[in-house]
């Protein structure tokens, strides 16, 4: 049988991704950091406002970033070992990278 070799598709969402979180590991970007708005972003990277909410979201859920009303703040790496932050995305499924993410929300009984 032939196997064949996957093929990789890259989003516009996840290059965003995947740009941020190369500028976090080369500290380009700082903790507590505030994020520009969503039209600043779009402007900056040249693309749609979908696209960069797709990928706020991602980042969200990885837990990157925390997003509220008033600002986009950059998390503290450092704090989030347990993290998808630190998975290689591009090779994980996203129900992985959401189970990962809902372990880490998770409260740890002591005692149960």
């Amino acid at each position: 049988m032939v196997h064949f070799k996957p093929v990789n598709r890259t989003t516009v969402s996840g290059q965003i991704v995947d740009q941020i979180k190369s500028m976090v590991h080369s500290g380009n970007l700082t903790p507590g950091e505030k994020f520009p708005s969503e039209r600043q972003l779009s402007e900056l990277l040249k693309a749609g406002r979908s696209s960069i909410r797709e990928a706020m979201k991602v980042l969200e859920t990885i837990g990157l970033i925390q997003r509220n009303r008033r600002a986009t703040v950059l998390c503290d790496p450092a704090e989030m070992a347990h993290s998808a932050l630190w998975l290689d995305t591009s090779h994980q499924e996203i129900h992985e990278v959401f189970e990962t993410r809902k372990i880490s929300l998770r409260p740890w009984r002591l005692f149960s």
